[in-house]
C-alpha cells in the first residue's frame, strides 16, 4: 500500500514537472527584442539578468556569467559572414537579424522547444566580437548557454584554420 502511494506521488510530481516545463517552453516563444537598439542599430549588448541562465562577454571580470569575447583573425568586412555561417550550422539555430555587425539568432531545444537567444556584436575598433547567450524563460539553463558559446568558439577556430 505504501509503495503504491509512493509510486502514485512520483507520477503526480512527474506530471506537474512536465506541465511546468511545457508552460516555460511556451513562455520562451515570446519574441525577443534587444534592449539597446537605437533606430535599427544595436550599439551594445544587454547585461545578463540576475539569473544563472545567461552568459555574456560584457559581464564584469570575475562574474560567473562572464565569457570572453571572440577574437577572429580576419578582416572586419568578412567577420559577419563567418559568424552567420558558423551560427547557421549549429543545431536548432535560426538567424533572425544579421546587419551592421550585429547578429541575433534563436536556438530552439529539441525536447520541449525552449527558445534561447544568441547575440553577437562586432566591435570594429578592437576587432572583438562580443557575445551574449540567454534563456528567455526559467531560472537555470543547466549550462546550455555557456556550452553554446564555447561550441561556437570552437567552430570559429576551426573555420580560421
Amino acid at each position: 500500500m505504501v509503495l503504491k502511494l509512493f509510486v502514485g506521488g512520483l507520477a503526480v510530481l512527474a506530471l506537474l514537472l512536465t506541465v511546468r516545463l511545457v508552460l516555460l517552453a511556451r513562455q520562451s516563444k515570446t519574441p525577443h527584442t534587444p534592449k539597446n537598439r537605437t533606430a535599427e542599430t544595436v550599439t551594445e549588448l544587454s547585461p545578463c539578468p540576475n539569473r544563472p541562465n545567461c552568459v555574456s562577454s560584457v559581464e564584469p571580470e570575475g562574474s560567473s556569467r562572464r565569457v570572453e569575447p571572440f577574437e577572429i583573425d580576419a578582416s572586419p568586412e568578412t567577420i559577419p559572414d563567418a559568424l552567420a555561417e558558423a551560427v547557421g550550422g549549429m543545431p536548432g539555430a535560426r538567424i533572425v537579424t544579421n546587419q551592421d555587425g550585429y547578429l541575433h539568432a534563436e536556438f530552439t531545444s529539441r525536447v520541449f522547444g525552449f527558445v534561447d537567444d544568441l547575440e553577437l556584436l562586432l566591435d570594429e575598433t578592437t576587432g572583438l566580437v562580443h557575445v551574449r547567450s540567454a534563456s528567455r524563460a526559467g531560472h537555470s539553463d543547466l549550462g546550455a548557454n555557456r556550452r553554446r558559446v564555447e561550441a561556437l568558439r570552437a567552430r570559429l577556430a576551426r573555420a580560421e584554420t
